[in-house]
């Protein structure tokens, strides 16, 4: 595409998109210096190859949600200057969140925040909490499935 325009929303689409952007819009309404002048914008490559994974994922076709993720990868890593770039990184992390890789999740959302200026609130803290409650969670449950098993192996004994 020779000529596009950013995919632009206002913090108070918050209930008009997919999560990701909903959280986006969430710290933007925080700041509330520039609360109705600021605008959370995508690259619109970048938010089309993310629709396209998000709609995969939620009817459950893995096979084009892994091809249009590995797309969205391309896309965000050969965007180096991008404006609002950290948000780009949101929506992979988010997108590798659901897939379950949790360790690219993690890596997204960290180069999310480094890559960030310091001045503006990040979504991407919101989604590392997300990340590691699900985490924790699943080690919970990993450790009451083996106490269970323990319990009930010795129980048989």
């Amino acid at each position: 595409m020779p000529h596009a325009f950013d995919v632009v929303f206002s913090p108070n689409d918050i209930y008009c998109v997919p999560i990701p952007v909903g959280y986006e819009c969430s710290v933007t309404q925080l700041n509330l210096k520039e609360k109705y002048y600021d605008s959370i914008r995508f690259h619109p490559c970048v938010y089309a190859q993310f629709l396209l994974c998000f709609g995969y994922h939620k009817i459950g076709n893995q096979k084009e949600f892994q091809n249009f993720l590995e797309q969205l990868q391309s896309t965000v890593e050969d965007m180096v200057n991008g404006y609002q770039r950290y948000r780009a990184y949101n929506l992979l992390g988010y997108c590798y969140y659901v897939s379950g890789n949790y360790q690219h999740a993690f890596s997204c959302f960290r180069e999310s925040i480094t890559i960030a200026n310091s001045k503006m609130q990040n979504a991407a803290i919101y989604h590392l909490c997300i990340l590691l409650m699900c985490i924790l969670t699943e080690m919970k449950e990993l450790s009451l499935n083996k106490a269970v098993v323990k319990f009930s192996h010795n129980v048989g004994n």
